[in-house]
């Protein structure tokens, strides 16, 4: 940006010279000291002894010639209107102007001199040096043009060396900012004053040029736009002084719009560049205004430069904005000063020293010192660009440290993770596990009470550890997805019963809704399905009071033409709660983002799992939505993408002809309940007649008593529940061989203790309804059977573990007395004959001493001694234990902890708590009938 000063000082004509010394005299403008008739006012110099070089500034004669009239030497040659220069330069200004020169010199013979014009930058510059006799043409002048364009011609012009004194006139032409230096100096002088201005111009050009590529490179690499605007500014910058130095590729007419154009490219990038490196408008507000505020205007000025009515307006205009932004970039950078920015403290003492060089060459083309050198202002302006490279490298070093500091940071994180997992997990392992066993006992009253809230209470703390691990998976990248058949419409009504307490706790309805047409068995990734919809639903059902929750699930239809084994699936939970606030919608799947500022101390919960729901459908490849109203409740949408598996479409659920046209009597409080219920009787081939109250009900009965074979009763209704109406309908006349069923939720404790014999219910239909559901209650109640064959839900398939599993001999390794106990009692389920070891040294000691072989090692992970990788991997270095099944049953639940495992020799890994279903399923997986095969087999592949 020292360029844009340098050239608004160049510009003005009125900083040419100072008022003491007289920069030119216009030929109309009288001379106030006329000289005598026929005397020539004449400068002579003559070189000092030894010395090769004259500047010939203070010998300097001008006449400026305002008319264009004074087209030969003849003209000129003795006028008495030539003043002197005496300085070593000349600034022509900005102007359309013909300048003649004078000098006389007088050298000694035996030393070849010659004229050098120090590269002034001109249209024309036309020599004339006197001939001790006229020409062919009868002129007594020699004449040495250079032309603009002209690297070579006239650019040094031999001079008289006979001892005599010679005036020497030139001729400059120029329409735009130029100044002269001309010097004498002897052929080696001249050579080498050349040659070192190549080469510090080359120098100049492969600076800039290396920097260009440099920063290139790296934005390149880090895109980061503060490079790309660094290597356009200084590829503009390069661009200006090819145009004024390299002349030949460019005309003399186009080198105005070329630098122009140049100059203010420099500027817009570096307004960019000021903004993004430095970071105006996080900490520079205002100054990033200002930037700002130059940007239209300048880059209006390169498109509509070349429009404007001449080159020296595209210029001045060109510099106005230039030198605004040139002294916004000062401002800007000593503001990073005051505020102990490195990098723009870096920027400011580039740019005060490029200033400074700049100001003493300024002076020198003014007249005032006779210090600068082109040459060396370029250079500096070169060192200007290594200069902020600089802070460009420290950005590199802040990046690279940053990286390792975060890289640092996320071990830490993982290693401060897997330690709290896996503390908080053995005691909970404990927790659960006594509940579980405690609750077996059949305990009544207030102690069985307790003993719920206390497993709803460990069950929800897992849960919190499950959604901050799961976080912390996705956020390293290391969350798997699997791609498995399961059972849609189970799957479903998983969810329903994970989410029933707290719906039950609310008040809410729980409704399920099917699509009908939905395939069944699908592929995807069954775990990660159930969390997002658990996830969901939870946060409805808890948010939500004595309202309602839909859980919906359908196929988006078809697109025409997709014939791919996917089919897009729809899932939707809708509640009747507040509804979230529009100013919060933007944001809601940010990690830590919950419905309000109290939302957290009213509800309780982390705000993690909208967000972990966010990504998880990310990485499943589908979309995620929500639309709500304050008030009038939300609805979240997820699309998702599954495969077809088996069968596209479930079987109807039939009914048998002796049950078909029954009459049955529904009586729920809920409309949706009782119309969902009341739609999936009529669609079974029942007559119902569904009422809204427990009163309503005994009047039905009490119109024809004999009428119905079944009422459905929902538990919790006003006036009368159930129970109560189930009394009442009894009085009033219902045979008592009617059934009668009782709608609830699966987690429904009846709030006054009563036992469902003592009440009197042939059963229960589960809510949310179904029609699967429905069906298998009614059959039930009716005494008739249904093969449910694989419809049965798998956590009912799995309750019990089969009869191979009696008797089983397992070695149970784990330093954690409570972890034993409950390992134990789980086993002991199944008879198991379970011997301990607290440690992996222990775990040897007792197989080797064995006398009967195991059936399976249950082995903990992280125990003192010896840890239970190190213990599997010496189990599998006994050539008698290669097929002995290791199953890793421990805290360690972190990403990478199954494949540690699996590395060292184990088989599989369960993670704690134990969750007795997944244990008994695991080890009839890898033990089932195999009881006693499992020495001196052959060596097993893991």
């Amino acid at each position: 940006m020292a360029l844009c000063a340098t050239l608004a000082v160049l510009a003005c004509p009125s900083m040419t010279r100072a008022a003491s010394r007289v920069a030119w005299i216009a030929e109309s403008e009288p001379d106030p000291k006329p000289p005598v008739s026929g005397e020539l006012r004449v400068l002579e110099a003559s070189p000092p002894p030894g010395q090769s070089l004259l500047a010939l500034g203070p010998y300097l004669e001008v006449l400026e010639d305002g008319t264009h009239t004074l087209k030969e030497i003849g003209q000129v040659a003795g006028s008495s209107a030539f003043r002197p220069v005496l300085d070593t330069s000349f600034n022509l200004g900005m102007a359309d102007s013909v300048w003649w020169f004078r000098f006389t010199l007088r050298l000694d013979p035996g030393t070849d001199w010659y004229f050098d014009p120090d590269w002034a930058y001109v249209r024309t510059l036309d020599f004339f040096s006197p001939l001790p006799r006229p020409g062919p043409d009868g002129s007594p002048w020699q004449r040495t043009s250079h032309r603009f364009g002209a690297t070579n011609d006239g650019r040094l012009i031999p001079l008289i060396a006979d001892g005599q004194s010679h005036t020497y006139y030139f001729r400059v032409f120029s329409e735009r900012v130029t100044f002269v230096r001309p010097s004498a100096c002897e052929r080696n002088r001249c050579l080498s004053e050349n040659n070192l201005r190549s080469l510090a111009f080359g120098a100049f050009v492969a600076v800039l040029l290396a920097m260009v590529v440099y920063n290139f490179v790296i934005f390149i690499y880090l895109r980061d736009r503060s490079y790309l605007w660094f290597v356009t500014f200084h590829a503009s910058l390069l661009g200006y002084f090819t145009n004024k130095m390299w002349t030949p590729f460019f005309s003399y007419e186009l080198q105005p719009l070329v630098a122009s154009t140049s100059i203010n490219i420099c500027a817009v990038s570096m307004c960019l560049f000021l903004r993004d490196f430095l970071e105006t408008s996080r900490f520079h507000p205002r100054w990033d205004r200002l930037l700002l505020a130059c940007l239209p205007p300048t880059v209006a000025l390169i498109f509509l430069g070349p429009l404007m009515p001449s080159s020296h307006t595209h210029t001045m205009f060109s510099l106005v904005f230039n030198l605004a932004v040139f002294l916004l970039g000062f401002g800007v950078c000593l503001s990073s000063c005051c505020r102990n920015h490195w990098p723009g403290c870096i920027l400011f003492m580039a740019w005060c020293l490029v200033a400074v060089l700049f100001f003493i060459f300024a002076a020198t083309v003014i007249g005032w010192s006779n210090l600068g050198y082109t040459m060396g202002f370029n250079l500096a302006l070169a060192g200007e660009a290594v200069f902020m490279s600089l802070p460009l490298a420290y950005r590199i070093r802040q990046l690279r440290v940053e990286r390792e500091t975060s890289a640092l940071a996320a071990r830490a994180k993982s290693l401060f993770l897997a330690r709290m997992s896996h503390e908080i997990r053995t005691p909970m392992t404990a927790i659960m596990g006594f509940t579980d066993i405690a609750l077996r006992m059949q305990p009544v009253g207030q102690a069985r009470q307790c003993l719920l809230k206390v497993k709803v209470a460990a069950g929800h703390l897992l849960g919190l550890i499950n959604e901050i691990l799961d976080l912390a998976k996705i956020e390293a990248g290391k969350l798997d997805v699997e791609r498995k058949p399961f059972d849609l419409p189970c799957l479903m009504r998983e969810v329903c019963e994970i989410v029933a307490s707290t719906a039950r706790k609310n008040g809410n309805e729980l409704l399920l809704d099917l699509d009908e047409n939905m395939p069944v068995q699908v592929l995807g990734d069954p775990m990660r399905l159930r969390q997002i919809l658990v996830n969901l639903a939870g946060n409805a059902v808890k948010f939500t009071v004595n309202g309602e929750v839909w859980i919906r699930a359908g196929l988006v239809p078809r697109i025409q033409g997709d014939a791919s084994g996917c089919r897009r699936f729809r899932f939707e939970v809708a509640d009747t709660g507040p509804g979230i606030p529009a100013a919060l919608r933007p944001r809601l799947f940010e990690p830590f983002e919950q419905g309000g500022g109290d939302t957290s101390s009213r509800f309780g919960g982390t705000g993690l799992g909208l967000n972990i729901s966010y990504r998880l459908v990310s990485l499943l490849g589908g979309v995620i939505g929500v639309s709500s109203e304050e008030g009038l409740g939300s609805t979240f949408r997820v699309e998702l993408d599954l495969g077809l598996d088996g069968e596209p479409v479930s079987a109807r659920p039939e009914l048998p002809k002796e049950l078909q046209g029954l009459a049955v009597l529904v009586a729920d409080d809920n409309p949706a309940a009782r119309g969902k219920l009341a739609l999936a009787l009529a669609g079974l081939g029942f007559a119902c007649e569904a009422v809204e109250t427990g009163l309503q009900a005994v009047a039905a009965v009490q119109r024809n008593p004999d009428r119905f074979s079944l009422v459905i009763l929902d538990w919790d209704m006003p006036d009368l529940d159930g129970p109560q109406t189930l009394e009442r309908l009894r009085v009033a006349g219902l045979p008592k061989d009617v059934p009668a069923l009782l709608a609830a939720l699966p987690s429904h404790e009846d709030p006054q203790g009563r036992d469902p014999a003592d009440i009197g219910v042939t059963g229960f239909v589960v809510k949310p309804v179904t029609a699967d559901g429905v069906l298998d209650a009614v059959m039930a109640a009716m005494g008739c059977c249904r093969d449910r064959g694989d419809r049965e839900a798998p956590e009912e398939r799995d309750a019990l573990p089969g009869s191979a599993m009696r008797g089983l001999r397992v070695l149970l390794v784990d330093d954690n007395q409570f972890n034993q106990e409950v390992a134990r009692a789980i086993l002991d389920e199944v008879e198991a004959d379970t011997q301990v070891a607290c440690n992996g040294l222990e775990a040897l000691q007792r197989l080797e001493e064995t006398e009967e072989a195991y059936d399976v090692v249950l082995m903990d992970m992280t125990m003192p001694v010896m840890d239970g990788l190190e213990a599997s991997r010496r189990i599998r270095a006994m050539d008698r234990y290669r097929q002995l099944p290791i199953i890793a049953m421990t805290a360690n639940a972190m990403k990478g902890d199954r494949e540690a495992c699996i590395a060292a020799g184990m088989n599989d890994h369960l993670a704690k708590p134990i969750d007795t279903r997944e244990l008994f399923g695991v080890l009839e997986k890898w033990v089932g009938g195999a009881q006693g095969r499992h020495l001196d087999g052959p060596a097993l592949g893991v």
